[in-house]
């Protein structure tokens, strides 16, 4: 009967480490731009003046901006907690917030410079996305 329990057990902590999505910090961090260390810190020093600047907040939602490595980390959190976000929130959210850094000449200078964009949905059902790339810009 031991057994059973322990093995029990251990298939519940397994499968509970499998579900857990990991967070936008730890994907974040996976991604490293090629670009010589002036040339990021100095984008970094620039990247990290404009998120500080930068907050949002209209109806149920509240936006964010804040640099993690070499990605530009949007953190979206809804603050009604009976909504939820849907896996197409994702998609359309990445695609307008990546099509005005793509068009804008001023501030996709970071995603030139090989930086990254990673939308992070926060609130019931939110997750993080996947990094996008100037390249993706290209393919809009």
């Amino acid at each position: 009967m031991k057994k059973l329990i322990t093995a029990c057990m251990g298939i519940l902590l397994l499968s509970g480490c499998v579900l857990t999505k990991p967070s936008a910090d730890e994907i974040a961090s996976t991604y490293q731009t090629n670009r010589s260390s002036a040339d990021k810190e100095l984008m970094r020093e620039r990247s990290t003046e404009k998120c500080s600047a930068f907050s949002y907040k209209k109806g149920k939602t509240q936006m964010s901006c804040r640099l993690v490595g070499d990605v530009i980390i949007f953190d979206i959190r809804l603050t009604d907690n009976r909504m939820e976000w849907s896996p197409k929130s994702q998609t359309y959210i990445t695609k307008i917030i990546l099509t005005k850094l793509c068009d804008d000449t001023v501030d996709n200078q970071a995603l030139q410079a090989g930086f990254a964009l990673l939308v992070n949905l926060q609130g019931p059902n939110g997750f993080a996305g996947k990094i996008k790339t100037y390249e993706d810009c290209k393919t809009l």
